[in-house]
């Protein structure tokens, strides 16, 4: 802008002194030039703020993310130890917790196969609890499925799943199956009930 007004006259004019009033004349060369600079200025700055604007909401979702993954291991974290919790509390007579729950399935996989299909004892006594149990696992497992923790936290917390399953569990599963079908429905299973069966089989799906 210092230079505009000898630039714009150099070559029309010897001087300013036929331009007429300096002042008009520098004013009226700067003044679209400034205006000019001034609007470029104007418009940078606002596309510099749009992009800072952008950057602080890209921050805060990044936030946000970090904050529900978080909320997300602990829940599933609280999930788990309330289930660990039930597992260990589980007793009988003379057993508790794993042992307790291997002695129960024993029993019932060494039943006879048409008990299978007994559903009132999932609802009293030690198969009742036991039934409770392994349902409370199957919703872990599916809210760990459902949830959005990285791959490494859910392979984390299925291998200690499954160490349970394993270990106490499944072994019963195909113990003493019947050779011949059974009298109820004509399929080859053993005396664990039916359902408690589906609730364990939904749960290694979920593994």
């Amino acid at each position: 802008m210092l230079l505009a007004p000898a630039f714009l006259t150099f070559g029309a004019f010897s001087s300013f002194k036929t331009t007429g009033q300096i002042g008009d004349t520098i004013g009226g060369i700067t003044a679209p030039i400034s205006s000019l600079v001034g609007s470029i200025l104007v418009f940078l700055a606002l596309k510099g703020q749009v992009l800072a604007n952008q950057i602080t909401q890209q921050q805060i979702r990044e936030q946000q993310q970090e904050e529900m993954r978080k909320k997300e291991i602990v829940y599933i974290s609280d999930l788990y130890k309330y289930f660990i919790d039930h597992f260990n509390a589980f007793q009988t007579k003379y057993y508790n917790g794993h042992r307790a729950m291997m002695k129960v399935l024993k029993s019932l996989a060494d039943s006879e196969s048409k008990d299978a299909h007994d559903d009132s004892r999932l609802y009293y006594g030690t198969t009742g609890q036991l039934f409770s149990i392994l349902q409370l696992g199957t919703l872990f497992l599916d809210q760990l499925h459902k949830s959005g923790l990285e791959k490494d936290d859910k392979s984390y917390f299925k291998r200690l799943m499954r160490h349970h399953y394993d270990s106490f569990i499944l072994p019963y599963l195909t113990r003493n199956e019947s050779a011949a079908p059974c009298p109820r429905c004509g399929e080859k299973h053993n005396g664990i009930p039916l359902k408690m069966h589906a609730v364990i089989n939904e749960a290694l799906i979920l593994m």
